[in-house]
């Protein structure tokens, strides 16, 4: 799928999982900032969504969850540099065709593999 931006919502917050269902290369920050101008002020909505669903928790919780959400950030960054360093082969099943219109044929056979991630 040809993605944009992924929000997940919870009980008590909001984030960007963008990174957890597609690579961020240039075909996927093109077509996010065709709908997202400015990033800076996704992350801000975003933020400011978490603290509302948070008002009513406590300062341990909130923290917990700020800490939780630092860590996941972290964690899809890494993921994200090392899928980079990475050249995984294509599919092997699953038809020619089929897998040449999903790009996902592999780097060897002169075809991105787009929209894995």
């Amino acid at each position: 799928k040809s993605l944009s931006i992924v929000v997940a919502f919870a009980v008590d917050s909001v984030a960007d999982v963008s990174r957890r269902y597609q690579k961020m290369d240039d075909e996927m920050l093109e077509r996010r900032r065709a709908i997202v101008r400015d990033d800076e002020f996704v992350s801000k909505a975003i933020a400011r969504c978490s603290e509302t669903l948070q008002t009513n928790l406590d300062a341990a919780r909130r923290e917990l969850l700020r800490k939780r959400n630092e860590e996941e950030r972290e964690l899809l960054l890494d993921v994200s540099r090392e899928e980079e360093k990475r050249n995984l082969p294509g599919r092997t099943t699953g038809s020619l065709e089929w897998r040449k219109a999903r790009g996902e044929l592999g780097e060897n056979n002169n075809n991105s593999r787009k929209n894995l991630g």
